[in-house]
Protein backbone atom coordinates (compact mmCIF):
# COMPACT_ATOMS: atom_id res chain seq x y z
CA UNK A 1 0.00 0.00 0.00
CA UNK A 2 1.51 3.31 -0.86
CA UNK A 3 1.14 7.06 0.77
CA UNK A 4 -1.35 8.05 -1.93
CA UNK A 5 -3.51 4.69 -1.21
CA UNK A 6 -3.69 5.62 2.45
CA UNK A 7 -4.42 9.26 1.06
CA UNK A 8 -7.32 8.33 -0.88
CA UNK A 9 -8.55 5.76 1.67
CA UNK A 10 -8.79 8.42 4.20
CA UNK A 11 -10.29 11.21 2.18
CA UNK A 12 -13.44 8.71 1.29
CA UNK A 13 -13.64 7.42 5.06
CA UNK A 14 -14.28 11.63 5.97
CA UNK A 15 -16.29 12.29 2.69
CA UNK A 16 -18.49 9.10 2.39
CA UNK A 17 -18.40 9.60 -1.09
CA UNK A 18 -15.53 8.55 -3.83
CA UNK A 19 -16.84 11.73 -6.27
CA UNK A 20 -16.63 13.95 -3.07
CA UNK A 21 -13.14 12.14 -2.80
CA UNK A 22 -12.32 12.32 -6.19
CA UNK A 23 -13.32 16.30 -6.15
CA UNK A 24 -11.47 17.37 -3.57
CA UNK A 25 -8.10 15.31 -4.44
CA UNK A 26 -8.33 16.77 -8.08
CA UNK A 27 -8.33 13.02 -9.73
CA UNK A 28 -10.77 10.85 -11.34
CA UNK A 29 -13.15 8.74 -9.37
CA UNK A 30 -11.85 5.67 -11.33
CA UNK A 31 -8.42 6.22 -9.92
CA UNK A 32 -9.76 6.41 -6.01
CA UNK A 33 -12.29 3.41 -6.89
CA UNK A 34 -9.15 1.08 -7.91
CA UNK A 35 -7.10 2.01 -5.35
CA UNK A 36 -9.73 0.87 -2.38
CA UNK A 37 -10.05 -2.64 -4.83
CA UNK A 38 -6.59 -2.49 -4.56
CA UNK A 39 -6.13 -2.57 -0.98
CA UNK A 40 -9.48 -4.81 -0.42
CA UNK A 41 -7.67 -7.14 -2.37
CA UNK A 42 -3.63 -6.75 -1.23
CA UNK A 43 -5.28 -7.03 2.73
CA UNK A 44 -8.44 -9.26 1.83
CA UNK A 45 -10.63 -6.96 3.86
CA UNK A 46 -13.77 -5.12 2.45
CA UNK A 47 -13.16 -1.77 4.11
CA UNK A 48 -16.53 0.06 2.73
CA UNK A 49 -20.49 -1.43 1.93
CA UNK A 50 -21.29 0.53 -1.04
CA UNK A 51 -25.08 1.57 -0.96
CA UNK A 52 -27.47 4.29 -2.19
CA UNK A 53 -26.20 6.33 1.30
CA UNK A 54 -22.77 6.81 -0.11
CA UNK A 55 -19.26 4.81 1.28
CA UNK A 56 -19.86 3.56 4.45
CA UNK A 57 -16.63 1.99 6.58
CA UNK A 58 -17.07 -1.57 7.84
CA UNK A 59 -16.36 -2.22 11.38
CA UNK A 60 -13.39 -4.22 10.10
CA UNK A 61 -13.16 -0.96 8.04
CA UNK A 62 -13.40 1.54 10.50
CA UNK A 63 -10.56 0.10 12.59
CA UNK A 64 -7.93 -0.33 9.35
CA UNK A 65 -8.86 3.28 8.59
CA UNK A 66 -7.93 4.28 12.42
CA UNK A 67 -4.77 2.39 11.71
CA UNK A 68 -4.25 4.68 8.50
CA UNK A 69 -4.93 7.60 10.44
CA UNK A 70 -1.87 7.00 12.69
CA UNK A 71 0.59 6.33 9.49
CA UNK A 72 -0.45 9.75 8.25
CA UNK A 73 -0.17 11.31 11.37
CA UNK A 74 3.69 10.15 12.02
CA UNK A 75 4.10 10.91 8.29
CA UNK A 76 2.51 14.53 8.57
CA UNK A 77 4.62 14.61 12.05
CA UNK A 78 7.90 13.73 10.09
CA UNK A 79 7.11 16.19 7.60
CA UNK A 80 7.07 19.07 10.08
CA UNK A 81 9.96 17.85 11.58
CA UNK A 82 12.46 17.83 8.59
CA UNK A 83 10.55 19.78 5.84
CA UNK A 84 12.13 23.08 5.87
CA UNK A 85 11.55 26.91 4.60
CA UNK A 86 8.19 28.21 4.07
CA UNK A 87 5.97 25.26 3.92
CA UNK A 88 7.37 24.64 7.61
CA UNK A 89 3.85 25.79 9.70
CA UNK A 90 2.51 25.28 13.12
CA UNK A 91 -0.60 23.13 12.93
CA UNK A 92 -3.38 22.99 15.60
CA UNK A 93 -6.80 21.86 15.59
CA UNK A 94 -8.96 22.30 18.52
CA UNK A 95 -12.49 21.53 19.33
CA UNK A 96 -14.14 22.66 22.78
CA UNK A 97 -17.44 22.95 24.52
CA UNK A 98 -18.42 26.63 25.64
CA UNK A 99 -16.81 28.23 28.66
CA UNK A 100 -14.25 25.90 29.26
CA UNK A 101 -10.81 27.80 29.53
CA UNK A 102 -9.61 26.34 26.04
CA UNK A 103 -10.05 29.91 24.94
CA UNK A 104 -7.57 31.78 26.64
CA UNK A 105 -4.82 28.64 26.64
CA UNK A 106 -5.42 29.03 22.67
CA UNK A 107 -5.00 32.76 22.22
CA UNK A 108 -1.82 32.51 24.77
CA UNK A 109 -0.87 29.33 22.10
CA UNK A 110 -1.25 32.46 19.39
CA UNK A 111 0.77 34.96 20.94
CA UNK A 112 3.96 32.30 21.32
CA UNK A 113 3.70 31.75 17.87
CA UNK A 114 2.46 34.94 16.06
CA UNK A 115 5.74 35.27 14.10
CA UNK A 116 5.73 31.87 12.49
CA UNK A 117 3.56 30.24 9.97
CA UNK A 118 0.44 28.70 11.24
CA UNK A 119 -2.71 27.26 10.44
CA UNK A 120 -5.07 26.60 13.72
CA UNK A 121 -8.52 26.06 14.27
CA UNK A 122 -10.40 26.82 17.15
CA UNK A 123 -14.20 25.27 16.82
CA UNK A 124 -16.54 24.97 19.82
CA UNK A 125 -19.39 23.10 19.71
CA UNK A 126 -21.69 20.37 21.13
CA UNK A 127 -20.18 17.18 22.46
CA UNK A 128 -21.76 14.74 19.73
CA UNK A 129 -19.57 17.76 17.41
CA UNK A 130 -16.16 17.63 19.95
CA UNK A 131 -16.46 13.38 19.33
CA UNK A 132 -16.63 13.46 15.76
CA UNK A 133 -14.50 15.86 15.12
CA UNK A 134 -11.62 14.03 17.20
CA UNK A 135 -13.03 10.69 16.34
CA UNK A 136 -12.16 11.13 12.27
CA UNK A 137 -8.95 13.44 13.01
CA UNK A 138 -10.25 17.05 11.63
CA UNK A 139 -9.50 17.89 15.61
CA UNK A 140 -6.33 17.20 17.62
CA UNK A 141 -7.95 17.25 20.56
CA UNK A 142 -10.97 17.70 22.23
CA UNK A 143 -11.51 20.47 25.55
CA UNK A 144 -14.59 18.92 27.27
CA UNK A 145 -16.19 19.36 30.78
CA UNK A 146 -18.94 16.56 31.81
CA UNK A 147 -21.07 15.80 34.75
CA UNK A 148 -19.41 13.80 37.11
CA UNK A 149 -22.62 11.05 37.92
CA UNK A 150 -22.40 10.51 33.59
CA UNK A 151 -19.29 9.47 33.69
CA UNK A 152 -19.71 5.88 33.67
CA UNK A 153 -22.16 6.68 30.35
CA UNK A 154 -19.15 8.73 29.09
CA UNK A 155 -16.58 6.34 28.89
CA UNK A 156 -18.93 3.88 27.24
CA UNK A 157 -19.29 6.34 24.43
CA UNK A 158 -15.67 7.29 24.24
CA UNK A 159 -14.62 3.73 23.85
CA UNK A 160 -17.21 3.15 21.04
CA UNK A 161 -15.14 5.86 19.40
CA UNK A 162 -11.97 4.32 20.36
CA UNK A 163 -11.25 7.70 22.09
CA UNK A 164 -9.53 8.41 25.41
CA UNK A 165 -10.16 11.10 28.37
CA UNK A 166 -7.92 12.50 30.56
CA UNK A 167 -9.06 14.34 33.05
CA UNK A 168 -7.38 17.98 34.04
CA UNK A 169 -9.95 19.29 36.69
CA UNK A 170 -12.67 18.21 39.20
CA UNK A 171 -14.73 21.30 40.68
CA UNK A 172 -18.53 22.72 40.87
CA UNK A 173 -20.76 24.00 37.91
CA UNK A 174 -21.17 27.85 37.36
CA UNK A 175 -24.11 29.98 37.06
CA UNK A 176 -23.34 32.62 33.94
CA UNK A 177 -25.37 35.87 34.00
CA UNK A 178 -25.33 39.60 33.30
CA UNK A 179 -23.63 41.91 36.04
CA UNK A 180 -27.50 43.33 36.33
CA UNK A 181 -29.51 40.58 37.18
CA UNK A 182 -30.95 40.24 40.43
CA UNK A 183 -28.53 37.29 42.07
CA UNK A 184 -25.37 38.76 40.64
CA UNK A 185 -24.27 39.93 43.98
CA UNK A 186 -24.36 36.48 45.49
CA UNK A 187 -21.52 34.75 46.41
CA UNK A 188 -22.96 31.50 45.84
CA UNK A 189 -26.50 29.99 44.18
CA UNK A 190 -28.69 27.18 45.30
CA UNK A 191 -30.71 25.17 42.38
CA UNK A 192 -34.01 26.39 43.74
CA UNK A 193 -32.70 30.20 43.55
CA UNK A 194 -31.59 29.45 39.48
CA UNK A 195 -34.58 27.40 38.54
CA UNK A 196 -36.90 30.83 38.98
CA UNK A 197 -35.08 32.27 35.57
CA UNK A 198 -35.21 31.58 32.06
CA UNK A 199 -32.89 28.63 31.26
CA UNK A 200 -30.52 28.99 28.30
CA UNK A 201 -28.88 25.73 26.87
CA UNK A 202 -26.34 24.92 24.18
CA UNK A 203 -27.93 22.69 21.96
CA UNK A 204 -26.64 19.05 22.85
CA UNK A 205 -26.11 17.62 19.12
CA UNK A 206 -29.22 15.40 19.04
CA UNK A 207 -28.89 11.97 19.63
CA UNK A 208 -26.74 12.26 23.38
CA UNK A 209 -29.55 14.31 25.02
CA UNK A 210 -27.31 16.58 26.82
CA UNK A 211 -26.23 13.51 29.07
CA UNK A 212 -22.96 14.83 29.66
CA UNK A 213 -22.97 18.10 29.63
CA UNK A 214 -26.81 18.97 31.40
CA UNK A 215 -24.53 19.38 34.70
CA UNK A 216 -27.33 20.93 36.62
CA UNK A 217 -31.14 20.93 35.87
CA UNK A 218 -33.00 22.81 38.75
CA UNK A 219 -35.34 21.07 40.73
CA UNK A 220 -38.00 23.36 39.76
CA UNK A 221 -37.95 23.48 35.80
CA UNK A 222 -37.47 26.51 34.75
CA UNK A 223 -41.21 26.78 32.39
CA UNK A 224 -38.77 29.54 30.45
CA UNK A 225 -35.92 27.28 28.18
CA UNK A 226 -33.97 28.56 25.10
CA UNK A 227 -31.49 26.32 23.24
CA UNK A 228 -28.77 27.99 21.24
CA UNK A 229 -25.72 26.56 19.44
CA UNK A 230 -23.43 30.61 19.68
CA UNK A 231 -22.35 31.62 22.44
CA UNK A 232 -23.18 35.58 20.93
CA UNK A 233 -27.13 34.34 21.00
CA UNK A 234 -26.17 33.06 24.79
CA UNK A 235 -24.90 36.25 26.07
CA UNK A 236 -27.30 38.65 24.55
CA UNK A 237 -29.91 36.33 26.14
CA UNK A 238 -28.50 36.53 29.38
CA UNK A 239 -28.02 40.22 28.64
CA UNK A 240 -31.73 41.24 28.03
CA UNK A 241 -33.76 38.77 29.57
CA UNK A 242 -32.30 38.03 33.34
CA UNK A 243 -31.89 34.71 32.15
CA UNK A 244 -28.99 32.13 33.34
CA UNK A 245 -26.96 29.56 32.24
CA UNK A 246 -24.91 26.99 33.22
CA UNK A 247 -20.93 25.85 32.53
CA UNK A 248 -17.81 25.32 33.60
CA UNK A 249 -17.22 28.52 34.95
CA UNK A 250 -14.69 30.26 32.32
CA UNK A 251 -15.42 33.48 31.21
CA UNK A 252 -14.39 34.57 28.06
CA UNK A 253 -11.39 36.68 27.42
CA UNK A 254 -13.41 39.39 25.19
CA UNK A 255 -13.70 42.52 26.44
CA UNK A 256 -16.74 43.35 25.01
CA UNK A 257 -18.33 40.60 26.84
CA UNK A 258 -17.04 41.47 30.76
CA UNK A 259 -20.22 42.64 31.67
CA UNK A 260 -21.03 38.54 31.64
CA UNK A 261 -20.26 36.80 35.29
CA UNK A 262 -20.44 33.09 36.72
CA UNK A 263 -21.15 32.26 40.25
CA UNK A 264 -20.36 29.24 41.94
CA UNK A 265 -23.15 26.74 42.66
CA UNK A 266 -23.32 24.81 45.57
CA UNK A 267 -24.04 21.34 44.73
CA UNK A 268 -22.75 18.06 45.50
CA UNK A 269 -23.06 17.47 41.48
CA UNK A 270 -19.73 18.31 40.35
CA UNK A 271 -18.11 18.73 36.60
CA UNK A 272 -14.75 16.83 35.48
CA UNK A 273 -12.83 18.85 32.91
CA UNK A 274 -10.43 17.34 30.67
CA UNK A 275 -9.27 16.59 27.06
CA UNK A 276 -9.68 13.62 24.74
CA UNK A 277 -7.83 12.12 22.01
CA UNK A 278 -7.96 9.28 19.80
CA UNK A 279 -6.39 5.85 21.28
CA UNK A 280 -2.59 5.39 20.56
CA UNK A 281 -2.93 8.84 18.63
CA UNK A 282 0.77 10.52 18.26
CA UNK A 283 0.90 13.87 20.11
CA UNK A 284 2.89 16.49 18.34
CA UNK A 285 4.68 19.40 19.79
CA UNK A 286 1.67 22.19 19.10
CA UNK A 287 -0.91 19.51 21.25
CA UNK A 288 1.33 19.46 23.74
CA UNK A 289 2.28 22.71 23.87
CA UNK A 290 -1.83 23.69 24.11
CA UNK A 291 -2.56 21.11 26.88
CA UNK A 292 0.72 22.50 29.46
CA UNK A 293 -0.93 26.09 28.66
CA UNK A 294 -4.22 24.68 30.25
CA UNK A 295 -2.78 22.98 32.78
CA UNK A 296 -1.38 26.18 33.89
CA UNK A 297 -4.63 27.41 34.24
CA UNK A 298 -5.31 24.72 36.98
CA UNK A 299 -2.30 25.21 38.93
CA UNK A 300 -1.81 28.69 39.65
Amino acid sequence: MTLYQIHYLLAVAETGSVGKAAKELYITQSTISESIRDVEKEYNIQLFERGSRGMILTRKGHDFVESLRQIQQLYDLFQEKYKTGEGKRCRLSIAAHHHVCGEGAFLEYLEKIKNEGYRLQYLEGSTKDILEKVERGEADAGIVFLNKKSRRFFDGELKKRHLTFEQLSERSPYVYMSKSHPLAGEKTLREEQVSAYPFVSYDSGGEMGGLFTAVVRPKIHSRQVVKVSDRAMAYSILRSYRAILIGAGYLSCDKGNSDIICIPMHTENKILIGWIKRDGQLIGEEVKSFIELIRKVYSE
